[in-house]
């Protein structure tokens, strides 16, 4: 009769063993790569509101009194369709 052949007790904790230490060393980077694609959002949305604070001058001749006048037509249809109000942070 044949034995099966198998993984042994050793081999799957030295296999468990390897794989925390890849994550140990890897998660560092990826939370700072995570914060650094957070940041870059920011300031693109951070441009998107500055040019469109720019078009609603060129249009109007002032800025407006709040950002509620500018979604929906200089924002919303034109530069950004998402959120600009939300925390990038959260």
């Amino acid at each position: 009769m044949k034995m099966k052949t198998a993984f042994t007790l050793f081999e799957l904790i030295v296999v468990v063993i390897i794989l925390a230490l890849l994550i140990g060393i890897l998660s560092p980077f990826v939370v700072a790569h995570l914060k650094r694609a957070r940041i870059i959002a920011t300031k693109d949305k951070m441009e998107a509101l500055n040019e469109a604070l720019q078009l609603y001058y060129e249009c109007q001749f002032d800025l407006p009194s709040n950002l509620s006048s500018l979604e929906p037509d200089y924002i919303r249809s034109r530069l950004y369709s998402g959120d600009y109000m939300e925390d990038p942070w959260r």
